[in-house]
């Protein structure tokens, strides 16, 4: 009986073109979780915003049938559920009548037919929104006070009056995000605020081969592996692995627009170089630099350069097993909108942020990543090759210094403490730098001559030789 009267009743909304208005109609929609969750016969969604919920009662409004009265009856079943106590409107309905409680209105009981149920829904779409921004602003203020993250508090006493002006609605995934997709927005920001550990990154450090290190000066290059081709590659799903671990939230999805092959596409076109705030360090050296056979790269980062496909920012690590407080005030903020408000919300650049998120285990590395998104015109020759140690076909990109300025300038070069004919190495080295000509106006590359050769100050590291 109740199906034959939510084909009526939604027959009567298609004879009215509500769909012109941007207005979607949705059966059996399901509201909040847990002991309140709630499936509504009729949900109206507005721009993205559930603004009312229809419950069909086959003769609610018949005189020989004593039904309770709507106030009484919302009273007791639906304002338990607090998702369902923000929607403007609830409506009871036998088809024909629409008796509506709005939740603004001082005499906030109603009775309309169907014409005049639609403009009222449409009249007060401006407020709606206002109030759903508002809404949606006020609970993010809150989770990340209740999260104690005192950088993150303070980012929004900062933000606190763009904050609700950028809230914004992809009516194509129908979902919220803080801004829309563009880069260097407020969104951007957040993340940079999540990731800041409080000291400025103003050298870093690149343990590699030597034979790498030498390519780097001879093609005056810079190579950069997709994350795919990355040394331990459960890191690409480390995030979506911790949210889908998480105890009783199951698998929340931070960006769910991509489509797969989207994805496959989009992770071939972000390309990433780890390094250390360490300098000289013993761990490093064995785990990177051919058990010190291999060079310490020292780079000073230059924070004026500003480029909106690099990104060079420390990675954050979690403080044990299945405890990452920055990760799971992301997953606060997206529950208890969808809990609150029933709505979708989304980080939509967190495909590349989440990139630097790592287990706490590998906070020992105190690393610092730069990630390259190609362009649609990329001037660098985008290659690929077969990663060595995971036998996988994966692209990589040679960063010419003369086609994109990095964030990052060389200026020291050291040699390992097992590093074969180190002593040699660092007198060649000093001089094929002191005459290192530029390839295009065969000039000689002034940066180059300042770069200082020296080797590893560690001298009592022990080879396996020698242990």
């Amino acid at each position: 009986m109740k199906n034959n009267l939510q084909a009526k009743v939604l027959s009567e909304f298609n004879k009215i073109n509500i769909f012109d208005n941007n207005l979607e109609v949705v059966t059996n929609y399901e509201i909040g979780k847990g002991t309140f969750n709630y499936k509504a016969d009729i949900a109206f969604i507005l721009n993205g915003i559930l603004i009312a919920v229809i419950d069909l009662k086959i003769n609610r409004f018949n005189k020989n049938i004593n039904y309770p009265s709507l106030d009484p009856f919302l009273i007791n079943d639906w304002l338990k559920n607090t998702a369902i106590s923000n929607i403007r409107f609830l409506v009871l309905s036998d088809g024909e009548t629409y008796e509506v409680y709005d939740n603004l209105r001082v005499i906030n009981v109603a009775k309309y037919k169907i014409n005049g149920l639609i403009d009222l829904f449409l009249e007060n779409l401006n407020d709606q929104v206002e109030r759903v921004k508002s809404d949606i602003t006020n609970i993010i203020l809150k989770v990340v006070k209740n999260s104690k993250i005192k950088r993150i508090n303070d980012f929004f006493k900062l933000k606190m009056d763009i904050v609700i002006n950028s809230i914004y609605y992809d009516p194509k995934h129908k979902v919220f995000s803080l801004d829309s997709i563009q880069k260097n927005s407020l969104e951007d920001d957040f993340f940079k605020a999540l990731l800041d550990n409080g000291k400025p990154i103003t050298r870093i450090y690149k343990y590699t081969t030597l034979d790498t290190a030498f390519k780097i000066l001879q093609s005056d290059s810079f190579r950069m592996n997709c994350i795919i081709g990355m040394n331990d590659i459960s890191e690409i799903n480390y995030v979506e692995n911790f949210f889908e671990e998480k105890s009783n939230l199951g698998k929340v999805k931070v960006n769910s627009t991509e489509e797969h092959w989207q994805k496959v596409d989009a992770n071939n076109r972000r390309f990433i170089s780890s390094f250390s705030l360490k300098n000289d360090e013993l761990t490093q050296w064995r785990l990177y630099a051919e058990d010190s056979k291999g060079v310490c790269l020292g780079f000073d980062v230059n924070n004026l350069v500003s480029d909106e496909n690099l990104i060079l920012q420390t990675v954050n690590y979690g403080k044990s097993e299945n405890h990452h407080p920055e990760l799971e005030l992301i997953i606060n903020i997206i529950q208890e909108l969808e809990n609150k408000l029933s709505i979708r919300f989304s980080f939509k650049r967190f495909y590349i942020w989440k990139h630097f998120f790592k287990p706490y285990n590998f906070s020992i590395e105190k690393e610092v990543r730069l990630i390259y998104i190609s362009k649609k015109n990329e001037p660098n020759e985008i290659k690929w090759d077969i990663v060595p140690s995971y036998g996988i076909v994966s692209p990589y990109i040679e960063i010419k210094s003369s086609l994109i300025r990095l964030p990052i300038i060389l200026n020291t070069l050291i040699l390992g403490s097992n590093c074969h004919n180190k002593n040699l190495n660092v007198s060649q080295l000093k001089s094929y730098l002191r005459n290192l000509k530029n390839k295009q106006n065969n000039l000689i590359i002034e940066d180059y001559k300042n770069i200082v050769v020296d080797s590893s100050k560690i001298y009592n590291y022990r080879t396996k030789n020698n242990e």
